[in-house]
């Protein structure tokens, strides 16, 4: 079952991080997490397996691909120099991208690969 977005939280002008300044999770990672059939709190132990020095790494990856994916769907949607200028549509866009992927048969080999990341 894929969650669904709490866009509700403020952002304070600042990307946030994996969990926000008040304990819950960024949607975007929840988005993520779905991508992979994950709650927030399994994709991160399994993030933590795959890059124990970056835990990061694997979602700011899959994070980059996807906001490629999302500007040639919506190019509309960024600024001049590539910011994105609607958060709120792209983290929609990010939770239906998400059902797609889980039915994906050929996910990228740093996602297939369970060995943790040099």
């Amino acid at each position: 079952m894929v969650a669904t977005p709490d866009l509700s939280t403020p952002r304070g002008g600042r990307s946030p991080g994996i969990k926000l300044d008040d304990g819950n999770w960024n949607p975007r990672y929840v988005a993520y997490a779905n991508a992979y059939s994950r709650t927030p709190a399994e994709q991160l132990a399994h993030d933590r397996h795959r890059a124990p020095h970056a835990k990061a790494l694997p979602f700011l990856i899959y994070m980059a691909r996807r906001k490629a994916d999302f500007k040639l769907e919506h190019p509309e949607a960024f600024g001049v120099h590539g910011l994105i200028t609607d958060q709120d549509k792209y983290t929609l866009w990010l939770f239906r991208a998400a059902e797609v992927f889980v039915g994906r048969s050929e996910v990228s080999r740093i996602f297939e690969n369970e060995e943790p990341l040099p």
